[in-house]
């Protein structure tokens, strides 16, 4: 097995149980969506050092460095902020597969027109498979939930498919261009802390933690925040990323199974049908 693949193997770990911890911070009401995002953010100055030690890479900055940054940051902000409000009313594997399901067709899409990739017969059928799970999977999180408010999470699913898909291609021509992939995350580190600062509610201190387990809590998912963030830019850096994203896909079924055991979230055969048509699309890329 290649590095670059044992890489995207563990950034999948991290990004599942990642995307878990929004789901906690979603089903809970002591700890503020913006200070889980702040502290999130802040994790990304130890990412910074990390990255000058392990990818062996020096401080450089340009505009277009801080530009790409800047636009990420603001991008993925987005994306966790519609998640965490989208995961109170709709069930983690209702967002989490649609998520991939059409992110992954609008960058197959783009990827044709912006970097010239080319669509083969078995990524047709990898499509139709999307779509067929899609509709196995389209349920509300609850029978009382009104079907207008059903419509608005869907949006939300949808808003974050849109920005993924935005945030994927700028970190793609970021990693071809050449530039200095340190120098990304400091900028990362910087505009993140800016935004959620200026996000601050009046009188609400975002960097304000109530208790040791929340403390505990926020330093665990720093980890897992970071450890997402480094290990999937190594294998961006030295594998396809087109693959590579297909590889961490696998990454939803870590907070889906979560959830149904600590939210016990039900299993139907619906969703049993579609794990098992989620698993036969990704394999058709590994």
């Amino acid at each position: 097995m290649d590095l670059w693949m044992i890489y995207a193997l563990i950034a999948t770990v991290f990004i599942g149980f990642a995307w878990f911890f929004q789901k906690v911070v979603a089903e809970q009401k002591t700890l503020s969506a913006d200070s889980f995002l702040f502290y999130s953010y802040f994790s990304l100055a130890f990412f910074w050092i990390s990255s000058l030690i392990v990818l062996q890479e020096s401080f450089e900055m340009t505009l277009e460095v801080f530009m790409y940054g800047a636009m990420i940051t603001g991008v993925y902000i987005a994306i966790l902020q519609s998640r965490i409000k989208c995961l109170k009313y709709v069930d983690s594997s209702t967002y989490f597969i649609n998520y991939r399901i059409f992110s992954s067709i609008l960058l197959l899409i783009f990827g044709q027109i912006l970097f010239s990739e080319v669509i083969s017969l078995q990524e047709y059928v990898w499509i139709f498979l999307w779509f067929l799970i899609f509709f196995l999977l389209l349920e509300k999180k609850e029978k009382k939930e009104s079907k207008s408010d059903f419509v608005k999470w869907i949006y939300y699913i949808l808003f974050g498919v849109v920005l993924i898909t935005v945030a994927q291609l700028l970190s793609k021509s970021f990693v071809v261009s050449g530039h200095n992939i340190a120098s990304l995350f400091v900028v990362q580190w910087f505009v993140g802390m800016i935004i959620m600062r200026l996000q601050q509610k009046e009188g609400k201190k975002i960097w304000k933690v109530t208790n040791k387990k929340e403390i505990l809590f926020l330093m665990i998912n720093g980890i897992f925040f970071y450890c997402s963030a480094l290990f999937n830019t190594l294998a961006f850096q030295q594998g396809d990323v087109a693959i590579v994203y297909k590889i961490i896909s696998y990454s939803l079924f870590i907070p889906i199974i979560l959830s149904v055991i600590f939210y016990k979230e039900k299993i139907t055969v619906k969703k049993v049908v579609a794990f098992i048509l989620t698993i036969v699309s990704i394999l058709l890329f590994v």
